[in-house]
Protein backbone atom coordinates (compact mmCIF):
# COMPACT_ATOMS: atom_id res chain seq x y z
CA UNK A 1 0.00 0.00 0.00
CA UNK A 2 3.00 2.15 0.03
CA UNK A 3 3.54 2.16 -2.83
CA UNK A 4 0.10 3.06 -4.20
CA UNK A 5 0.49 6.22 -1.83
CA UNK A 6 3.25 7.19 -2.89
CA UNK A 7 2.39 7.59 -6.38
CA UNK A 8 -1.13 9.03 -6.49
CA UNK A 9 -1.39 9.77 -10.12
CA UNK A 10 -1.51 6.49 -11.08
CA UNK A 11 -4.31 4.89 -13.09
CA UNK A 12 -7.34 5.01 -10.75
CA UNK A 13 -8.94 2.00 -12.12
CA UNK A 14 -6.42 -0.33 -11.57
CA UNK A 15 -5.52 1.00 -7.99
CA UNK A 16 -8.96 -0.15 -7.44
CA UNK A 17 -8.59 -3.34 -9.11
CA UNK A 18 -5.21 -4.07 -7.10
CA UNK A 19 -6.84 -3.20 -3.64
CA UNK A 20 -9.81 -5.12 -4.23
CA UNK A 21 -7.92 -8.36 -5.24
CA UNK A 22 -5.43 -8.09 -2.20
CA UNK A 23 -8.08 -7.73 0.25
CA UNK A 24 -9.71 -11.07 -2.08
CA UNK A 25 -6.48 -12.56 -1.44
CA UNK A 26 -6.21 -12.18 2.09
CA UNK A 27 -9.90 -13.78 2.29
CA UNK A 28 -8.07 -16.59 0.65
CA UNK A 29 -5.51 -16.86 3.12
CA UNK A 30 -2.47 -15.26 0.98
CA UNK A 31 -1.26 -12.31 2.62
CA UNK A 32 0.18 -9.50 0.95
CA UNK A 33 1.51 -7.23 3.46
CA UNK A 34 4.83 -7.82 2.42
CA UNK A 35 4.60 -7.22 -1.39
CA UNK A 36 7.80 -5.27 -2.55
CA UNK A 37 8.79 -3.50 -5.11
CA UNK A 38 12.53 -3.74 -5.10
CA UNK A 39 13.33 -4.09 -9.39
CA UNK A 40 11.06 -0.97 -9.58
CA UNK A 41 13.15 1.35 -7.63
CA UNK A 42 16.44 0.06 -9.94
CA UNK A 43 15.19 2.82 -12.49
CA UNK A 44 14.15 6.17 -12.23
CA UNK A 45 10.95 6.28 -10.56
CA UNK A 46 8.10 7.80 -12.42
CA UNK A 47 3.92 7.39 -12.35
CA UNK A 48 4.40 5.52 -15.87
CA UNK A 49 6.83 2.97 -14.70
CA UNK A 50 5.04 2.62 -11.71
CA UNK A 51 1.64 1.76 -13.02
CA UNK A 52 3.69 -1.09 -15.69
CA UNK A 53 5.24 -2.36 -11.87
CA UNK A 54 1.88 -2.57 -10.31
CA UNK A 55 0.37 -4.28 -13.07
CA UNK A 56 2.87 -6.92 -12.96
CA UNK A 57 2.41 -7.35 -9.49
CA UNK A 58 -1.18 -7.93 -10.11
CA UNK A 59 -0.36 -10.75 -12.47
CA UNK A 60 1.81 -12.34 -9.70
CA UNK A 61 -0.58 -11.88 -7.47
CA UNK A 62 -3.39 -13.60 -9.79
CA UNK A 63 -0.90 -16.46 -10.40
CA UNK A 64 -0.92 -16.80 -6.79
CA UNK A 65 -4.39 -17.19 -5.88
CA UNK A 66 -4.65 -19.59 -9.20
CA UNK A 67 -2.21 -21.81 -7.78
CA UNK A 68 -3.36 -21.88 -4.20
CA UNK A 69 -6.92 -22.76 -5.42
CA UNK A 70 -5.20 -25.91 -8.16
CA UNK A 71 -3.25 -27.17 -4.88
CA UNK A 72 -6.62 -26.77 -2.49
CA UNK A 73 -9.03 -28.72 -5.48
CA UNK A 74 -6.49 -32.02 -6.08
Amino acid sequence: MQFIQAHPYMNHDLVKEVKEFMSDAAEKGIFVENLNFDQYYNQPDTNERAEIALRNKLLDLKDMVKQMEDSQSE
